[in-house]
């Protein structure tokens, strides 16, 4: 009797063992699949860093390519703008210049008239006194 309670026991204990063991085997299967959840993740957070960076990369690219079109751009217009106010100038000072020539050239053709004038009163004068001589 005293072995078959021994064996009883025995058989408690092995059973206690094993479930003891499919126990231990979930967790370990458990912490084993917690760990590869974890590997995934890790792996798609490390892929989405990397396609982060690379999109970082390709704004920078495009900003600096915009900023170049734009400096670009400004020196353009800068440059015409300034071709512009040389032209303006050039016109202004022709301008001037045909116009302070256009007086001078009204003023001698004034001082001529007044010439014709003058001698043409005189002629005039001539004239008349021959007529009553």
């Amino acid at each position: 009797k005293a072995l078959h309670v021994l064996r009883l026991s025995q058989k408690g204990l092995v059973t206690q063992l094993e479930d003891l063991r499919a126990s231990q085997g979930r967790e370990t299967a458990s912490k084993g699949q917690t760990i590869e959840g974890l590997r995934d993740a890790l792996a798609a957070s490390e892929e989405a860093l990397t396609d982060a960076r690379r999109a970082l990369v390709t704004a920078k690219e495009e900003t600096k390519w915009r900023e170049d079109a734009l400096q670009r751009q400004h020196v353009a217009s800068s440059s015409a703008k300034e071709r512009a106010d040389s032209e303006a100038t050039k016109t202004r000072e022709c301008t001037d210049l045909l116009a302070q020539n256009s007086r001078a050239r009204v003023l001698e053709l004034e001082s001529q008239l007044e010439e014709i004038r003058s001698l043409l009163s005189v002629a005039a004068q001539q004239a008349a006194a021959l007529e009553d001589e």
